[in-house]
């Protein structure tokens, strides 16, 4: 059975900071992904089919709302 006493030692401020490096693990990983996986099935290659550039708006909107609230 999983439980996570153990973290209830870690302060507010390094749970944030883990957190948002988790993100930025994300982050890297996506833009690692080679560009002929990004735009399989897609039809054509414009730029709103980048699923690279939304994923990327979504993890900087997580990592704000993150960090503000």
């Amino acid at each position: 059975m999983l439980n996570f006493n153990f973290l209830m030692n870690v302060s507010a401020v390094w749970a944030k900071v883990i957190v948002l490096v988790l993100f930025a693990v994300i982050f890297i990983l996506v833009w690692i992904l080679p560009n002929d996986y990004i735009f399989k099935g897609a039809p054509d290659r414009k730029w709103y089919r980048n699923l690279k550039l939304w994923a990327t708006f979504i993890i900087i909107l997580y990592g704000y709302l993150y960090i503000r609230f």
